[in-house]
């Protein structure tokens, strides 16, 4: 059996953390140890590749972090400024109450009037870009897995995986608990068939495109939280529709991955050093 792993998202650099508004660092070798020991020792017979699109703050280490994953293709580049992306969006400022709704309600409505609080915009394009270039990137080594993992590299895993158990035909995430609902998915890590995972090339274009102002998403969350009995009453509906999470659920929808195809498989955990 072959399985490719792909990674995503910032390797080595900061990020603004969207409740303490803090920053904090991630280093990819914090979490190394928990992919081979609960992924690849105890899958002995699986072949894995690794590919992978990450942000690193010191271009210099890309030779560095290459072999340390031992990659089969790979892009390390450094963070790009995605400000032309978002600086003519409309009503920015509403879609930034939406977004911190469950964290800030609707006080001091000034602080959404930078286009720039929290680092949202920034950070949202970022995560999506990051999305498309790692599934590109696999797309393009034309060889056969049977399965596929899609992770952060700040994604501890927390479980053994038995990774011939897992059905690729599912679309399989970490453990969010009771949050699991149709609009919070968990999104450290991913498994699935390559298919599945090579639809995330387009995730940047359709944030573009398919998400602020749009209608139908907006009137996507609102059925959704408006038929939360359908699903899972007890999961997470009340934070704001422009998070990644929700982002996340809405396009995994959109390619014709629905609720009822993902389930949660292990736990996983964040790992990052305040600054």
């Amino acid at each position: 059996m072959k399985c490719a792993i792909v990674y995503r998202g910032i390797c080595r650099g900061k990020n603004l953390h969207p409740q303490t508004n803090r920053y904090q660092y991630i280093d990819y070798k914090k979490c190394i140890n928990s992919v081979k020991s609960n992924l690849i020792k105890c899958n002995s017979n699986v072949e894995f590749d690794v590919y992978a699109h990450g942000w690193i703050d010191d271009l210099d280490i890309r030779a560095q972090v290459s072999s340390t994953y031992n990659t089969t293709l790979s892009i390390f580049e450094k963070q790009i400024d995605f400000f032309d992306d978002y600086r003519n969006i409309e009503g920015y400022d509403k879609i930034l109450q939406e977004r911190y709704s469950h964290l800030h309600g609707s006080a001091c409505l000034d602080r959404y009037k930078d286009i720039n609080f929290q680092n949202y915009f920034q950070s949202i394009f970022s995560y999506a870009y990051s999305m498309s270039q790692s599934a590109a990137v696999l797309e393009r080594s034309n060889i056969k897995y049977d399965r596929c993992i899609f992770l952060r590299y700040d994604c501890s895993i927390n479980q053994s995986i038995d990774i011939q158990s897992v059905n690729p035909d599912k679309f399989w995430t970490d453990v969010v608990g009771v949050d699991h609902s149709p609009l919070f998915y968990g999104d450290f890590l991913a498994i699935s068939s390559v298919s599945n995972i090579i639809k995330f090339k387009e995730f940047y274009n359709f944030l573009k495109t398919s998400i602020f102002n749009n209608k139908k998403f907006i009137q996507w969350c609102e059925n959704i939280r408006g038929s939360k009995h359908l699903y899972n009453p007890r999961g997470r509906y009340n934070h704001g529709i422009y998070s990644n999470q929700a982002i996340y659920a809405y396009f995994l929808n959109s390619v014709g991955i629905d609720y009822t195809k993902i389930f949660q498989l292990v736990p996983c955990s964040i790992i990052k050093q305040n600054l």
